[in-house]
């Protein structure tokens, strides 16, 4: 197993392209203009979660549009478990490629895997073609803020 850098990485998953679904990347967007500190890392992870370097980091917080029964911009937590059982069901249209469910397990087998994997998801309400979010998803943003540097300093106490 490769040693770690960074304790903890936040990253946005997301196609800014198709609407709500570019939640996760506006969200990290407006993390990465605070200073959290060296040992918290902010990634636009875009559509390309393979791309990530997950190995670097001891705790990960990932943030992306998820589909739920819960109203447009209800923000949910999820943790490794539910993120492996691949309940969760990710934007495709994002073109994330594999679902992130797969890149964990993936990332285990290799045991590169972080120590503590959360998912910050936010309920979109549409998802189409433009880089206009829905006034719901724009009212959830700091709420899913805040979720992600309360969960960043958490794992941080855990580990830095």
């Amino acid at each position: 197993m490769r040693p770690r850098s960074t304790a903890v990485g936040v990253v946005g998953l997301g196609n800014i392209l198709m609407g709500d679904d570019g939640v996760g990347v506006r969200v990290v967007q407006r993390l990465q203009a605070m200073d959290l500190g060296r040992e918290v890392e902010v990634i636009d992870g875009g559509v390309g979660s393979l791309s990530i370097p997950f190995y670097r980091y001891k705790g990960i917080v990932l943030v992306d549009a998820v589909v739920s029964s819960h109203p447009p911009g209800t923000v949910l937590t999820y943790g490794r478990e539910e993120i492996l059982q691949g309940g969760i069901d990710l934007l495709k249209l994002s073109l994330h490629g594999m679902g992130f469910s797969e890149v964990l397990s993936l990332l285990e087998m290799r045991e590169e895997a972080p120590e503590e994997v959360l998912l910050v998801g936010i309920v979109p309400k549409e998802v189409k073609v433009g880089i206009e979010i829905s006034p719901e998803v724009e009212r959830a943003i700091p709420l899913a803020i805040d979720r992600v540097l309360h969960l960043a300093e958490e794992m941080l106490l855990r580990f830095g």
